[in-house]
């Protein structure tokens, strides 16, 4: 995560505490590592972001057009997305779908159907705003507000293109810990801990969720391309609205009705096969 829980223990207890809330909806316990279940407990607060709820309320001041469209995207999503690990019959995977787009709660094959999905930068920037995060649009930009390494940039290092891009890592990432950068590395999102030179080479140092170590990059043609996109980011957590009393109470009866939903839903399909 770009908000670091290892070293904030504000954010490591509340996720913890959390996921052991929802372990109802959880399919996926044998891989019970902390991020998986972070990754569990941020998925959740995703799909609850799409219904008509407090946390909408509040997404929809802060970003209100980015809200209304990955709402029509993560749900077209859903629909197109096929979990046969989970759900063999298409009539329970419609059940599970409607139900969550009529009532807004969140079921255990439908957290997980997305869980592993590729994240859009849209789904974070849902997600930092919970978080009293903001996307920070850069200068160097298109009107997308991110930026990437052109070929043109890494053909010559000590052009004024390419330095302005370093230095605007740089400067931002110094800020830490309450500026971060995500990047995009086409298949799942990497967190840049830090940038510096070493000699003639531009590193990155980056944290990913698929390997244990820190891994090492160096700026160039080989190591990156135009689809390693930057994204920047800041917040402060006094304005996260997820850790607020109003939304704790939300959430807690959400977890309760739909926990009583899964129950019935279980239910259902037991009596079901009894009529068989």
């Amino acid at each position: 995560m770009l908000i670091n829980p290892e070293k904030n223990i504000t954010i490591k207890e509340f996720l913890e505490g959390f996921f052991k809330k929802m372990k109802f909806l959880v399919l996926d316990l044998k891989y019970n590592k902390k991020e998986f279940r972070w990754s569990y407990v941020l998925e959740y607060f995703l799909l609850k972001s799409l219904a008509n709820n407090k946390l909408s309320e509040h997404l929809s001041k802060e970003i209100p057009e980015l809200l209304e469209n990955s709402k029509i995207l993560i749900k077209s999503e859903l629909k197109k997305k096929k979990d046969t690990d989970f759900i063999l019959n298409s009539e329970l995977k419609t059940h599970t779908l409607d139900s969550y787009f009529k009532t807004g709660l969140v079921n255990p094959f439908i957290i997980r159907n997305h869980l592993y999905s590729i994240k859009h930068d849209y789904e974070l920037r849902i997600l930092f705003s919970l978080f009293g995060g903001k996307y920070i649009s850069q200068e160097l930009s298109d009107l997308s507000g991110f930026f990437y390494f052109t070929n043109e940039d890494l053909k010559d290092i000590n052009r004024e293109r390419f330095t302005l891009k370093y230095q605007a890592i740089k400067n931002h990432i110094e800020k830490a810990p309450n500026h971060c950068i995500a990047i995009n590395s086409s298949y799942h999102w990497l967190a840049l801990i830090s940038a510096s030179k070493i000699g003639k080479d531009h590193i990155l140092i980056l944290n990913d969720p698929n390997k244990t170590k820190q891994i090492k990059k160096k700026i160039s043609k080989r190591k990156l391309s135009d689809k390693n996109i930057f994204y920047f980011f800041k917040y402060d957590l006094k304005n996260a609205i997820i850790l607020s009393e109003e939304i704790k109470e939300f959430l807690e009866k959400e977890l309760s009705k739909e926990k009583n939903a899964f129950i019935d839903f279980l239910r259902m399909i037991k009596e079901d096969k009894k009529d068989e």
